[in-house]
Order: structure tokens, then sequence, then C-alpha cells
């Protein structure tokens, strides 16, 4: 089984929204969840709260060079096409402290760099989200864009 996920996660707030809904590509691919969310898993019922106003997704990510590319059942969104002038920890640092983590699937430094400052520039918390998984191999990494970044893997 192979499967890929790469999104960013933002909580919502007026100047969040009116970026999303001017940008030219974000536009097209982001959407709103609800603020709850009734699911079922094993049979049994339950409800995630995302907050007041929900949560915000863009979504997906990838290089288009990657053979993840080929996986997503949509358009996806060139990870490629983005830089800022931002000191952010290299994904590469991440590959380092996990052996199991393949440096071709991770972000390049720029797109990173872009939502560093994204979360700055729209007031709000912010977390980029990648994962795959092929047969046994499974990596996820996240990272979550506030005052300081973190990284999770």
């Amino acid at each position: 089984m192979t499967w890929y996920e790469s999104a960013i996660f933002i909580a919502p707030n007026e100047i969040s929204t009116e970026f999303l809904k001017s940008h030219p590509v974000f536009k097209n691919n982001s959407y709103v969840l609800p603020a709850e969310m009734e699911y079922e898993v094993n049979g049994q019922a339950d409800i995630c709260m995302l907050g007041d106003k929900g949560l915000q997704v863009i979504r997906p990510f990838c290089d288009p060079e990657d053979h993840c590319a080929g996986w997503f059942d949509e358009d996806y969104i060139d990870w490629n096409n983005f830089d800022a002038k931002e000191t952010v920890i290299a994904p590469i640092n991440i590959c380092t402290a996990n052996n199991e983590i393949e440096p071709e699937h991770l972000p390049p430094v720029g797109f990173l760099a872009m939502f560093k400052k994204l979360a700055r520039d729209i007031d709000t918390n912010l977390v980029f989200f990648d994962s795959f998984m092929w047969e046994e191999i499974q990596n996820w990494s996240s990272r979550v864009f506030l005052e300081k970044e973190k990284k999770y893997f």
C-alpha cells in the first residue's frame, strides 16, 4: 500500500480567510473543515472539535519530479515554486535525526520558509503536515510555525 499526504492546516482568522480567497494558487486548493465533524471508527461514533471557526486546509503539495506526484488523484501544488527570506530548519536535518525518512520526499527549504513567513503575515497558527507510506515504511513529519519554528517527526 502506498499513501502520500502533504497539507497546510491553519487556525482561521479574518486575515487568513481573505488571504486564501485572493491567493492565485491557494484559492483553488483550499477548503474549510467545519468546527464539529462527526465520524465513526471501528463502529464507534465520535465528534472531532476543530475550534470555533473550523480548520482551513491547503493541499496537496509535492515535487512534480517525485514519483509521489503520480499518486495524487487531483491537481497538486508544486512546492518548488515558493520561497522567502526566512531561516528554517533544513529538511535534511530531519533525515539526519531519523534514518527512515527519505530526503527526496521532503519539501525544499524555500517552501518551508514561505510558510514560516505566511504564519507571521496572517497572524495565526499554521502547521505543515507531510507524510508518506510505502508497504512497511511509514514516515511522518510536521512543522509548526508559531513565534518559533518547531519540527516533529
